[in-house]
């Protein structure tokens, strides 16, 4: 009795698929991204098929597997979720039913319940039909997230290249949504930082501000590249990403006046005393925004010299726009260590006198001042400053030795003592 009701409903077509349509649509407004007669065409055919294996009793084959499995990949292609796909499914199917239904209700009760007898095959087919168009979806969707962690890959290798503002390179660029010509900041920390799922978070906030941000682990780095982003929201982000509460910005270890020779240690130790209370504020290097896809390599320079002194001072931020001088060096420590090799030894042996160094040099060169922050009596500063002068041959109350002592605890960082 109810085959007669299918193939009326295949007749029907014709005015039910683009009924169906325009209710996916209303429903779900992200349908809006596929033409709407290409979607009328796919309706019908998936109500077709349903509506004939119905009639004749059989599941879906091979071929039209396929056929769903393509018009998934083609949605994913349109940048449409995978709920969204399926929940566009379930509308046509939901009111197919409904419309057959009804049909049988005009039937009488014989008809009602020869239907009914039909469910478990028609979900069963759906199901078959669903799954196929899930698995060609997130297939799709995995190449296509492959895909673009390539481009991010090749952008920051491009960084290191000998023109990174080739052709090639523009061309990359744009086509992750960069302007070439505009700044660009970037930003270097560990991979092994990063907990598990990490990058993945940092990628979701970042995707909901404004701006550009790419970011990818390559090598044991984790490479951060953004644009019209301010710094201060890149960190944290990546606060969240590690797990630490926001606010808490390492990035205090260095922000000191250049003008009081930035980084002192005694203040470093003090902060790091400070991060102890949460979780560990990962080694991370700040570059300089800088213009064009050539500024973004330089960018990345700054950043890897800023991450070097990171490293050296046990973690937290190094901004290279405060710390150029340190972080420009810090690459350079082994060699250096010939040269600043007497005051880091000192610094070690005796970290009462680099914190007198410290002082003296974070207090406008005043004795008092110094004693008043290092709670001891001024004569105990000066004390301090001629044993540092004996025992490095560095007198910080010269510019010459004042440059060489900073330059060595910022570097060779000793333990605190007040």
């Amino acid at each position: 009795m109810i085959d007669s009701l299918f193939r009326e409903m295949i007749e029907e077509l014709p005015d039910f698929a683009p009924r169906v349509t325009e209710m996916i649509r209303t429903e779900i407004p992200p349908y809006s991204v596929v033409p709407e007669q290409e979607h009328i065409r796919a309706v019908t055919i998936q109500l077709h098929g349903l509506l004939d294996a119905l009639d004749r009793g059989i599941m879906p084959s091979a071929e039209y597997l396929r056929a769903a499995s393509r018009l998934g990949a083609a949605r994913a292609a349109q940048g449409l979720p995978v709920e969204t796909v399926l929940g566009a499914y379930h509308i046509g199917y939901r009111e197919t039913w409904n419309a057959l239904m009804r049909g049988a209700v005009r039937r009488g009760q014989e008809a009602v319940a020869e239907l009914a007898g039909q469910v478990t095959t028609f979900w069963t087919w759906i199901q078959e039909l669903t799954d196929a168009v899930a698995v060609a979806y997130e297939t799709v969707l995995r190449s296509e997230l492959s895909a673009q962690e390539d481009r991010y890959r090749r952008l920051v290798e491009a960084m290191a290249a000998a023109d990174p503002a080739d052709e090639a390179t523009v061309t990359l660029a744009r086509s992750l949504g960069y302007d070439p010509v505009g700044a660009f900041q970037a930003f270097r920390g560990r991979s092994a930082d990063l907990p598990s799922g990490g990058l993945e978070r940092f990628r979701r906030h970042t995707a909901t501000g404004p701006g550009v941000v790419v970011a990818t682990i390559h090598g044991g780095a984790l490479s951060v590249l953004s644009q019209g982003v301010p710094d201060d929201a890149i960190l944290r982000s990546l606060d969240r990403a590690v797990g630490r509460a926001v606010g808490r910005t390492a990035s205090r270890v260095v922000d000191r006046e250049v003008s009081q020779a930035a980084d002192r240690a005694v203040n470093q130790a003090a902060d790091r005393a400070v991060d102890r209370e949460g979780p560990p504020a990962p080694p991370l290097g700040v570059g300089l925004p800088r213009t064009g896809l050539s500024g973004a390599a330089d960018s990345f320079q700054d950043a890897d010299g800023a991450l070097s002194l990171a490293l050296r001072q046990d973690g937290g931020t190094v901004r290279y726009s405060v710390a150029w001088l340190q972080s420009s060096l810090a690459e350079q420590s082994r060699r250096l260590s010939d040269v600043l090799g007497a005051g880091a030894r000192t610094a070690h042996a005796y970290p009462h006198l680099s914190a007198a160094v410290i002082a003296y040099a974070d207090h406008g060169f005043i004795p008092t001042a110094a004693a008043r922050a290092l709670h001891v009596h001024p004569n105990t500063v000066v004390y301090r400053l001629d044993r540092w002068t004996t025992l490095t041959g560095w007198d910080p109350r010269t510019r010459d030795g004042l440059m060489r002592s900073l330059l060595a605890l910022d570097l060779y960082p000793a333990p605190h003592t007040p």
